[in-house]
């Protein structure tokens, strides 16, 4: 038997998954996103986004450098961030 159409799953450049994570066929995992240990992701991850859970939902932001940041984009030291272009750049 054929299949009439094939559904591409995309992981972009930097994004790590985390073990025994399952992505739903067609979804596109955005560049450093972040998928914890065991999720299942249901919907398209943006850029640089923490997601975990069973379904995954957004939890927060991560760097380039893979540094965990809150819905306010700071970090666990309290150093804060602002996205540029979708990327967490940390403030001077």
């Amino acid at each position: 038997m054929l299949f009439e159409s094939v559904v591409k799953t995309i992981i972009e450049e930097g994004a790590s998954i985390g073990a025994n994570a399952t992505i739903i066929a067609g979804h596109t995992i955005g560049r450093y996103a972040m998928i914890g240990t065991g999720s299942v992701i249901t919907k398209d991850v943006p850029p640089f986004t923490l997601w975990f859970g069973n379904p995954a939902r957004h939890k927060g932001f991560v760097t380039r450098e893979c540094r965990p940041l809150d819905f306010n984009l700071i970090d666990k030291e309290g150093k804060s961030y602002e996205l540029v272009n979708e990327e967490p750049i940390l403030n001077d």
